[in-house]
């Protein structure tokens, strides 16, 4: 019965186009697509169109999350017309500091190693993907963090979808304390699933698109690294170890 309404919701969000919202997760998508489909053509041309596969796949991956955006951006909406930012605030915008034009320093390819480092990495997650504690998750996400820039550092390699949807899980999770908090633990589900949905997403699709990424990095191409907007991260996990409790 809970599936059905989900479906049943979904069917009526996709007709309702007026709701779309100017800031968000479904904003985030559509200002991501218009981004990444520029900069398709940069790549493309600095690669004699072999980059054309990893872009593609990315705005496609992209195209299909915007239903499911919407809904939470839907499900968002009670709680931001009460002053808290759930949903809107959990994304960043496009502000990248980087052209597809800038190079990158040439890079090592991909190992078996590097591969089994990223699996570990989502193994670890795992266990929070449906019913995740929000410090843990948050505490498990900057650890990981600094494990990543440390293996991209001593192995001179990106891996920038892993690094930014480990953000994305991180940020997600500290700003759900803070929203539970506002909200006196009411949005504490819209947030688990925000979060959960994105551990979900760790798997094949990330390793595919930083290892396709890397035979371009290794050419001095900045594909990816220089596409992805740099999620505060750190930062707001500063904020919530100065937070004792909920004031």
């Amino acid at each position: 019965m809970h599936f059905l309404k989900l479906i049943l919701l979904i069917i009526t969000i996709s007709f309702v186009t007026a709701c779309q919202k100017e800031v968000g997760f479904e904003a985030h998508l559509l200002e991501a697509i218009e981004v990444n489909s520029e900069r398709a053509e940069t790549y493309a041309s600095l690669s004699q169109e072999r980059t054309r596969k990893l872009s593609n796949a990315l705005i496609l991956s992209e195209q299909l999350l915007i239903l499911t955006a919407r809904v939470f951006d839907m499900r968002g909406v009670p709680f931001n017309k009460k002053g808290i930012g759930i949903i809107e605030e959990d994304f960043v915008p496009m502000h990248l500091e980087y052209s597809a034009l800038d190079p990158v320093a040439p890079t090592n390819p991909f190992t078996k190693d590097t591969t089994r480092f990223i699996e570990e990495i989502f193994q670890s997650f795992q266990p929070h993907k449906y019913e995740p504690d929000f410090e843990i998750v948050a505490d498990l996400s900057v650890k990981t963090l600094n494990s990543i820039e440390k293996y991209e550092l001593e192995h001179n390699i990106f891996l920038p979808m892993l690094k930014h949807v480990i953000e994305s899980i991180g940020f997600g999770a500290i700003n759900a304390i803070f929203y539970s908090c506002q909200s006196e633990g009411s949005s504490d589900q819209l947030a688990k699933d925000l979060i959960s949905l994105q551990i979900i997403g760790l798997g094949p699709l990330v390793t595919f698109l930083d290892r396709e990424a890397n035979q371009f990095h290794q050419e001095g191409i900045g594909i990816l690294v220089n596409d992805l907007p740099k999620i505060p991260v750190i930062e707001r996990y500063s904020k919530l170890q100065d937070m004792q409790q909920c004031q």
